[in-house]
């Protein structure tokens, strides 16, 4: 039996919606408890429930991934169909806190984007690096960097 457990809204498909998520972390997750002044040291270890409500897709593999993993696909993340339920279901233990996710989907026939769907409205930051390529040395040299936020 687990001690502690959340149980996270079920959740469905979003493939042709429309993107609504203006106030999300931008793929990121924060530790945060607002009951005590030091968030990072009152937080406590809890188990999450998920629970993807779908078919099951044959010869596919659905995980539950975002920056809290750096992306990982891994048996910890990976969901189970449930037949009794008709869902994808899985349980992660993470820190109490605000965290942004999603469903990756691996499959050789479906995309990655198969439940979250792929949106041009979210908000994105590129990274620009500007190097310089002398004659002389064997390497290019980085000479400038900064963050371009796209809305």
């Amino acid at each position: 039996m687990k001690p502690f457990v959340l149980k996270v809204a079920e959740d469905r498909s979003r493939e042709g919606q429309v993107y609504a998520q203006y106030a999300d972390l931008d793929g990121n997750y924060a530790i945060e408890n607002l009951d005590y002044r030091e968030p990072t040291l009152s937080c406590q270890y809890i188990f999450v429930d998920f629970t993807l409500r779908s078919d099951e897709l044959k010869g596919a593999n659905v995980y539950v991934v975002g920056n809290y993993n750096h992306y990982a696909r891994t048996e910890e993340n990976r969901m189970k169909w449930n037949k009794a339920t008709s869902a994808y279901e899985t349980s992660i233990v993470l820190k109490q806190g605000w965290y942004d996710y999603t469903y990756y989907v691996e499959s050789p026939t479906l995309p990655a984007t198969y439940f979250e769907g792929s949106h041009y409205q979210t908000e994105n930051f590129y990274d620009v690096l500007i190097y310089y390529k002398n004659l002389t040395p064997m390497a290019d040299l980085l000479v400038g960097y900064f963050a371009v936020p796209y809305r």
